[in-house]
């Protein structure tokens, strides 16, 4: 029988799983009505219901906010995951020259790069197929015994370490195509030095093909690179469930 206990318990789940799942970068999620999200959530707060002692019978506004910034916590480090490559990405495409050619994002009201597009969707891909998406619910389900429900302090949390795993994803994100980065940039370089040695050439039109072949052909040269490194971005994250 379903009773308040058990309720209370699926709540504060839910609360600890909402920032999580409903915000999820993942193109599967952010493409999904926010209705069919609330509904995973709820569904795996259900589920997960039976592996988590219940302890709290009164509902109070201490435990929601607790079990809330937990969640902004845990769904922060994935955020920043995807943020990076987007942020990589779109650097890329303004490098390449191809950031003219981006798609308006409707459910997300602003304009999405090229390649800051195909490197999530590389991302949202080895996420499963990796099935990191099991040791994300297998952490979740291991963070209940470190931090049982309704016990998070967020003055324990160290918000200058987390500051800076956070920044280490940006700064590995950007590791991953620096060779391709550079390789553009020497392209820059090159240009640059004949527009100052023939001035009388257009060397801007010329320069805007060569760098488009040039980036397409780095990026696919670093493929395997950016593939095999891609999965690092998410060991930051799931650290801070698994502790």
């Amino acid at each position: 029988m379903f009773g308040f206990l058990e309720f209370t318990t699926v709540l504060l789940l839910s609360l600890r799983l909402l920032p999580i799942f409903v915000v999820m970068p993942l193109t599967i999620f952010t493409r999904a009505p926010i209705f069919f999200r609330l509904i995973i959530v709820l569904a795996i707060s259900v589920i997960l219901s039976g592996l988590v002692p219940i302890e709290h019978s009164v509902i109070t506004i201490s435990l929601i906010i607790s079990e809330f910034l937990l969640g902004t916590v845990l769904a922060f480090g994935f955020h920043t995951a995807f943020a990076s490559l987007d942020l990589v990405g779109k650097l890329l495409d303004l490098q390449i020259g191809i950031n003219t050619a981006g798609i308006f994002d409707p459910s997300s009201s602003h304009l999405n790069g090229v390649i800051s597009d195909l490197l999530i969707a590389i991302a949202g891909m080895l996420f499963f197929i990796l099935n990191l998406h099991y040791t994300l619910l297998n952490g979740l389900v291991a963070l209940f015994r470190v931090v049982p429900l309704g016990s998070f302090n967020f003055q324990l949390l160290n918000i200058k370490k987390l500051v800076g795993l956070m920044g280490e994803q940006f700064i590995f994100a950007f590791i991953i195509l620096l060779p391709v980065i550079l390789g553009v940039w020497l392209v820059d370089v090159a240009f640059a030095i004949m527009s100052r040695s023939m001035p009388q050439a257009n060397i801007y039109f010329l320069a805007l093909p060569v760098k488009f072949i040039a980036g397409l052909v780095l990026l696919m040269l670093a493929m395997p690179l950016i593939v095999q490194n891609v999965p690092h971005l998410f060991d930051e994250p799931l650290k801070l469930i698994l502790f």
